[in-house]
């Protein structure tokens, strides 16, 4: 339900209230006021709903659809183009004489695809309009979200947002920090993402009624057959779920449920009925490739096709399972008063029809301005929800296209274009000064959702202190803030440039300091500085390092070089006696601790019979990348009479050698 105030709350039932509506419309970048008077009677109606279909189900991303038919006797609208305007529809219910409460509806674009039939130049007296709320902006395709991966839900959630043009109001749920490994494949809508991470959330998604995206579930009725009642050994016993069954009230001692958002009673219904027997869910599953994963009973399963879980996927089912297992609610329809403030996603009471009342949930909600609407608890059996085929489940929802080619922007652009979407667009807030509220708010300053600091949700603070946004009330937590100490705290920052010292992760044991140019990651396993160079670290203390002077190992002490240099060559030469031979190698192997192999593959002795031979290496010069060998043959002469051993004066010789730095 819409937060509003105790006297809203006794105005809308009071037989003689008084409303009116208004819209904020946007169009060719002017901004139109339009009273009530400018509103064709019976024609605001607005259609909410969370779930996907006709049963319950996790990742709903169901979008609000607006129908309004503006008056335009003056001829206002005869030149305006409508195509793409934003409404802002407002009912403004008085709760004293003089003073109203505004409720919005949301925030709506109108559909010029098929469903305005005006034209450019038309003079007509009304004008219908039907519009979607920003949801529909989400039928872009994932291609166009430039993201790496890996990367967290929330990281992914917030990128397709961006994208999108849709600021998000929901920046931690359960399982935001999951990790998804691998882009999903295949032809994906940004509202298919939408719906995948609402699925690991364990919720539905929506545009709340001021335009934000929001994650959220619904309260638990929490049906139950028996309670124990005031702390005691009693028990009350709640039947068998016959044709008897109904809650009865009793005094409940310290144990209190949630309370119901919205209460109906018999008198505020025209039409009504009741499902004979309620819902519970019991269990989650997912299919892969190879694998069926069931956390829970089979009875009535949540079943989920979500591309995104890759890793730890009991662990995800076994959160979502604890969060919803249990979750119970009875289907019902009705046709009853109007009340802008309720929304699809409220937990309700139905007090005392026919004798019986039941806490069961809105899963619908079709307002009508003064008129009759219709508020609806979908569900299905056990036995139409756990046969329904799995190939049903399509993830290219497409009600909608956008009509206009979006063009390609970078992601500073779309940050801009996001936050000038936010600032300029957010109306309706409350300025609160907390000089005149309780003295615990002395010298705050609130910009907030609600007249009532206590009921807001969504709070800009300032203070000596600084300044803070929190999403769940006064008392937080202020996820983004920049406070006096010098310290600015937020999800997510996109700059041209950023300027700085010291890079550093939140737990200190990865961190970059611009300054001097080192760095460390992983617990110090990577360092760098410009002593030592690039380190990588085993656990055993031993490292690889990389610098100017080339890759070693150092292990207890002892020093091992990686080469990454090498040349080989052949040469002939001629052996007089003991023959010295200098070879120069590329200037690459200059000052570089290069090793030398040589091999003999020829040797000649000029008539002499060879006796033995060898090639040694017997200088290596490193400043000058040279190296000399130095060569002899044994031999014995041919003529026998005479012939001895030794060195022989003439021969010749060739060589191989590789020389590796």
């Amino acid at each position: 339900m819409y937060p509003v105030t105790e006297a809203f709350n006794a105005a809308i039932t009071s037989s003689d209230v008084n409303m009116k509506a208004r819209v904020v419309l946007r169009a060719n970048g002017e901004t139109y006021h339009l009273e009530h008077k400018d509103i064709q009677k019976d024609s605001l109606k607005v259609t909410y709903g969370v779930l996907p279909g006709d049963g319950i189900a996790l990742g709903g991303v169901s979008g609000a659809d607006l129908s309004i038919t503006l008056t335009n006797d003056s001829g206002i609208f005869n030149h305006v183009q409508l195509n793409y305007a934003e409404i802002r529809p407002f009912v403004d219910v008085e709760i004293s004489p003089g003073v109203f409460e505004p409720i919005p509806l949301g925030v709506f674009e109108v559909d010029t695809v098929d469903r305005m039939a005006v034209t450019f130049d038309r003079n007509f007296e009304s004008i219908p309009l039907k519009a979607a709320d920003r949801m529909v902006r989400f039928d872009l395709p994932f291609s166009e979200v430039d993201i790496p991966f890996p990367g967290s839900a929330l990281h992914l959630l917030t990128a397709v947002c961006q994208r999108c043009g849709v600021p998000l109001g929901s920046t931690n749920f359960m399982n935001s920090d999951y990790v998804i490994q691998e882009r999903p494949e295949g032809e994906i809508s940004c509202r298919d993402i939408v719906s995948c991470i609402a699925e690991i959330a364990g919720c539905w998604a929506q545009c709340d009624r001021t335009g934000f995206l929001v994650l959220r579930w619904f309260k638990n009725p929490k049906f139950v057959q028996e309670a124990v009642l005031d702390g005691n050994t009693d028990t009350a016993y709640g039947g068998n779920f016959t044709d008897d069954w109904y809650i009865n009230t009793y005094d409940g001692g310290a144990f209190k449920a949630d309370a119901p958002q919205v209460v109906f009673t018999s008198g505020m219904f025209y039409d009504f009925s009741i499902d004979d027997a309620p819902i519970t869910i019991t269990g989650v599953s997912l299919e892969t490739e190879d694998k069926t994963y069931l956390v829970g009973s089979p009875r009535y399963v949540m079943s989920i096709d979500n591309p995104l879980i890759q890793t730890q996927i009991p662990e995800v089912l076994s959160s979502i399972h604890d969060k919803i297992a249990g979750f119970t609610y009875i289907p019902f329809h009705g046709v009853c008063l109007d009340n802008p403030a309720w929304e699809a996603g409220d937990m309700v009471l139905l007090d005392n029809i026919e004798g019986k009342s039941y806490r069961t949930i809105l899963t619908g909600y079709e307002y009508v301005f003064d008129g009759r609407c219709n508020v609806i608890a979908d569900g299905e059996s056990d036995r139409e929800h756990n046969f329904r085929p799995t190939s049903e489940r399509k993830y290219s929802r497409l009600v909608k296209m956008i009509g206009k080619k979006q063009e390609q922007i970078n992601a500073m652009d779309i940050a801009v274009r996001n936050a000038t979407a936010i600032i300029s667009g957010m109306w309706g807030g409350h300025k609160i000064d907390g000089d005149k509220l309780d003295e615990q708010y002395h010298g705050n300053t609130f910009i907030a959702d609600h007249p009532d600091i206590d009921q807001a949700q969504q709070i800009w603070r300032i203070n000596l202190g600084g300044i803070g946004f929190s999403s769940t009330g006064v008392a937080g937590p202020y996820s983004s803030a920049w406070t006096s100490d010098g310290t600015f705290a937020t999800n997510l920052i996109v700059a041209n440039m950023i300027k700085s010292g010291l890079l550093q992760s939140l737990n200190g044991e990865s961190w970059i300091d611009l300054d001097n140019g080192s760095f460390q990651f992983a617990k110090g396993s990577v360092t760098f500085d410009d002593t030592n160079g690039v380190r990588a670290y085993k656990p055993d203390g031993s490292y690889t390092q990389m610098s100017g002077d080339g890759l070693t190992h150092h292990d207890s002490g002892s020093v091992r070089e990686y080469h990454y240099l090498s040349q080989t060559g052949t040469t002939g030469f001629s052996v007089n006696g003991i023959t010295h031979l200098l070879i120069n190698l590329d200037s690459a192997f200059t000052n570089k601790n290069f090793v030398v192999t040589v091999s003999v593959s020829y040797v000649s002795t000029n008539g002499d019979f060879l006796n033995n031979f060898e090639c040694l290496i017997s200088n290596v010069f490193y400043s000058s990348a040279s190296f000399e060998i130095v060569a002899y043959i044994y031999g014995r002469t041919i003529d026998f009479s005479s012939q001895s051993i030794g060195v022989v004066s003439g021969g010749s010789m060739t060589i191989s050698w590789t020389a590796i730095a």
